[in-house]
């Protein structure tokens, strides 16, 4: 059951992101639905494993990296703050994560080097990276 809610939980919270991106409705609809279809998702769902914990925070952590890459410089950094905190819990489960981690973080730098570059915002996000 858990995987299951879990499951359900990122494909909500995947199609929030789609819909910010696209800007339509339909279109995050039927992308978050041909994700939850897909048959190694929905086999993730119904099974005891971690993977669909791992699903959870891959789209956790892709809803707050659209979130963060979409916002003006002045609330940018509650978004990376998170986006820190999640990719830590998320490498708990499931070290295939640093992966997508990588990436993310090369956008995030890619997008907003001056404000995380500075000592004290790096030293907050490993502290919660760490956490």
């Amino acid at each position: 059951l858990l995987c299951s809610i879990l499951t359900a939980t990122g494909v909500y919270n995947l199609r929030r992101a789609a819909r910010r991106v696209t800007r339509s409705g339909s279109a995050a609809f039927v992308a978050a639905g041909m994700y939850a279809f897909s048959p190694l998702i929905w086999n993730n769902a119904t099974q005891a494993e971690v993977f669909a914990l791992n699903n959870f925070f891959i789209c956790l952590i892709t809803h707050v990296t659209v979130l963060y890459l979409g916002r003006p410089d002045a609330s940018r950094n509650g978004h990376a703050y998170w986006g820190a905190f999640l990719c830590g819990l998320g490498l708990t489960n499931q070290h295939t994560l640093v992966f997508y981690v990588l990436v993310i973080v090369l956008a995030s730098l890619a997008s907003g080097w001056r404000r995380l570059l500075r000592p004290m915002q790096i030293l907050l996000l490993v502290l919660l990276v760490l956490l």
